[in-house]
C-alpha cells in the first residue's frame, strides 16, 4: 500500500531481477499491468543496454506505442564506478516519455519514491489525477 497525494493505492510488484535481452518476456508480464519501473545499475553498461531491450519487447508484448515507466540508475552510491552518467539515463528515460530518477538501494534512498513516481505516471497516461482508490500493478 502506498500512499499518493493523500490516495491509497495497492500495488502488485514482480520482480524480474536477472532477467537479460536473450530472455523470453512472458505474456503475463503484460497482462493486466498498469506500468513498469525498469531498473540499470549506474556501474554497468550491460545493465544499461538489457533495460533498453527489456524496454522494446515490454512495448511488443502489450501492443502500445507508450507504457507508463521510470527508468531508476540504481546503486548511484558507487560514485567511482560510476558508468552511467545520470544525464545519460535522463536522455533515454525522455525519449520513452518516461520519468527518470536514481537511487541507492544499499542507502535505502528513494526506494518508495520510485513507487510514488509510478503511480504518478500511470495516472498521468489515464488522464487522471489520484482522487479515489484505485489498485494497479506494477512490474
Amino acid at each position: 500500500m502506498v500512499s499518493v497525494k493523500g490516495q491509497d493505492f495497492n500495488l502488485q510488484l514482480v520482480d524480474t531481477a536477472g532477467q537479460d535481452e536473450y530472455s523470453i518476456f512472458p505474456q503475463s508480464h503484460s497482462m493486466d499491468i498498469h506500468g513498469y519501473v525498469l531498473v540499470y545499475a549506474v556501474t554497468s553498461m550491460k545493465s544499461f543496454e538489457v533495460v533498453q531491450v527489456l524496454h522494446d519487447k515490454l512495448l511488443d508484448m502489450v501492443g502500445k506505442i507508450h507504457v507508463p515507466t521510470v527508468l531508476v540508475g540504481n546503486k548511484k552510491d558507487l560514485h567511482m564506478e560510476r558508468v552511467i552518467k545520470p544525464e545519460e539515463g535522463k536522455k533515454l528515460a525522455d525519449s520513452w516519455g518516461a520519468a527518470f530518477m536514481e537511487s541507492s538501494a544499499k542507502e535505502n534512498e528513494t526506494g518508495v519514491e520510485v513507487f510514488k513516481q509510478i503511480i504518478l505516471e500511470m495516472e498521468r497516461a489515464d488522464g487522471n489525477v489520484p482522487s479515489e482508490e484505485s489498485k494497479c500493478a506494477v512490474m
